[in-house]
């Protein structure tokens, strides 16, 4: 499945205010199953945005690292196969983030997506399923 862009700031919003929560020492996430409302082409996998405000860390650099860091070790989880459902997924980093271990990230986004697998399981393509 791919790993999908969160886009726009009422999506983003949407997911903040009713998604439900997962909590790690490395980032927190929101998330809400399905696809956003905005796409006009249904796509399947997870929709993922990341929100870092100012006042986690004055340094924009600081800032867009501890982004790239947990969007990386989303997308090398699922890379390497695992179950991904259609969600919209916010994450939210830590300050701890940023001077972490890569592999600790990585399991953060394991135990993430597990939990994710388990409140909305993952959706199988109906190409694929198709089996005459």
């Amino acid at each position: 499945m791919p790993l999908l862009r969160l886009s726009g700031r009422k999506t983003c919003e949407r997911v903040l205010r009713q998604g439900r929560v997962w909590k790690g020492p490395l980032f927190s996430a929101r998330w809400i199953a399905g696809e956003p409302r905005n796409t006009r082409n249904p796509h399947r996998g997870l929709f993922i945005g990341t929100v870092v405000p100012a006042s986690l860390d004055k340094s924009a650099v600081r800032r867009n690292r501890m982004r790239r860091r947990c969007r990386e070790a989303m997308r090398t989880i699922i890379r390497d196969g695992a179950p991904v459902p259609t969600a919209q997924l916010l994450l939210l980093p830590r300050s701890a983030s940023l001077n972490a271990p890569f592999p600790e990230l990585q399991a953060q986004a394991r135990a993430l997506l597990t939990a994710l697998s388990v409140a909305c399981p993952p959706t199988s393509d109906p190409a694929s399923s198709n089996s005459r």
